[in-house]
């Protein structure tokens, strides 16, 4: 019986491209190497990439001369084995295949066809400002962030019916934002339903709001509490509101208000959120992906990032002008008059922000590690570009 040499990749190796190199990259071990591509490694490649081929390629004494080193390095990293055996016999590997796509196209086959099918299920998180000014302030842009008082607000009615339509999806949070003490009055209706409902309801707001309204607010005991704040708005308050039940988001925007706020972070309620503010030289030293950083991701999220974008997926933002985002950054989707099968359908026929892959963007589509990245999230929109790391590319 004729016998050959097979090289076998396993299940958890990733083989990212680019125009110049391939990068392994186990998932199981966080191994991970390059090399310069050539022709004869590209047909390999695509070879390896087609699901029927079984993730195992044919090697011949020229290639196993020729790549020696490459094959020697993908065994010593566990990310595949060369085999000997006949055509009959040979090993079998399964790929790394993400389904949701599939599941995808599904979907908008259903929609034309007039199906509700399960397109409900991708709607996960709701933000709700309850009021204020949109045009002004910037942090808001980048995390959840109590908006300047105004005379804006949202619609009760219109937001009371798009609530009700929340019943058929399987949110798991929904945030609401309270930017005035006028916020409790008027919209008591609305806390009210969501604890009927038994949703997990979030408030973001600043302490010494929240000072001013826990004795106005009877539930608020039933509710998760985030106190957005500056160091010093948090060193003022810190004392005051040790509870349980409150958390603390400190912002941050220099190295300076970093070295202050450490004697805090023992605090396991406290969370540090970097913003960005013409602050270049802060935001490279400390948000800035490094290789070490994106090498600790597993299978299933790499695959995940393929499709979706795990910063934005299954999330919506209500505005006090009744406008829908799924980015605050980018236009609105729709507002909250329109019927919420519509909106998701919507967002899940483009990629605006839930399938907005580093595919989509330069110069992060033609970099070999933009699957090993974290997803695009609201500080590229805000320093004005998507290659937030120190890769080559």
């Amino acid at each position: 019986m004729s016998m050959t040499k097979w090289l076998c990749v396993f299940p958890e190796v990733f083989i990212f491209k680019s125009d110049s190199k391939l990068l392994f990259f186990n998932s199981k071990n966080k191994q991970i190497f390059s090399v310069h591509k050539d022709d004869t490694l590209e047909k390999m490649y695509n070879f390896l990439q087609e699901p029927s081929n079984t993730y195992v390629v044919e090697l011949n004494d020229e290639l196993c001369n020729k790549y020696s080193e490459l094959l020697g390095k993908v065994e010593a990293m566990q990310m595949g084995k060369v085999v000997t055996a006949s055509y009959d016999s040979r090993p079998l590997s399964y790929p790394p295949v993400l389904k949701l796509e599939k599941d995808l196209s599904r979907i908008r086959n259903e929609y034309k066809q007039n199906k509700a099918g399960d397109i409900l299920n991708y709607f996960r998180e709701l933000t709700i400002y309850l009021s204020g000014d949109i045009n002004n302030g910037y942090i808001h842009k980048q995390t959840i962030y109590p908006l300047l008082p105004s005379s804006l607000t949202v619609d009760n009615e219109l937001l009371s019916n798009f609530l009700k339509t929340l019943e058929f999806c399987p949110v798991n949070f929904v945030n609401i934002v309270i930017s005035s003490i006028d916020d409790i009055g008027n919209y008591y209706n609305i806390f009210q339903y969501l604890i009927e409902k038994k949703y997990n309801v979030r408030l973001f707001l600043k302490a010494e709001l929240y000072q001013q309204i826990k004795e106005q607010l009877n539930m608020l005991n039933l509710y998760e509490i985030v106190l957005v704040s500056t160091l010093d708005e948090y060193q003022k308050s810190y004392l005051q509101i040790k509870e349980n039940k409150v958390k603390f988001n400190i912002l941050i925007e220099s190295d300076i208000e970093l070295s202050r706020v450490e004697e805090f972070l023992s605090n396991s309620n406290t969370e540090i959120v970097p913003i960005f503010n013409n602050n270049s030289q802060f935001f490279e030293k400390e948000v800035y992906n490094r290789l070490d950083d994106i090498t600790q991701c597993g299978k299933k999220e790499i695959l995940a990032k393929t499709v979706i974008n795990h910063n934005y997926y299954g999330k919506f933002t209500v505005f006090p002008n009744g406008h829908i985002y799924s980015n605050v950054n980018i236009p609105p989707l729709g507002n909250i008059s329109e019927q919420i099968y519509e909106l998701i359908y919507k967002e899940l026929d483009g990629q605006r922000a839930w399938l907005l892959t580093r595919d989509a963007v330069e110069p992060c589509k033609d970099c070999v590690y933009k699957y090993l990245c974290p997803s695009i999230s609201n500080y590229e929109y805000a320093c004005g570009k998507f290659n937030l790391c120190y890769m080559a590319q």
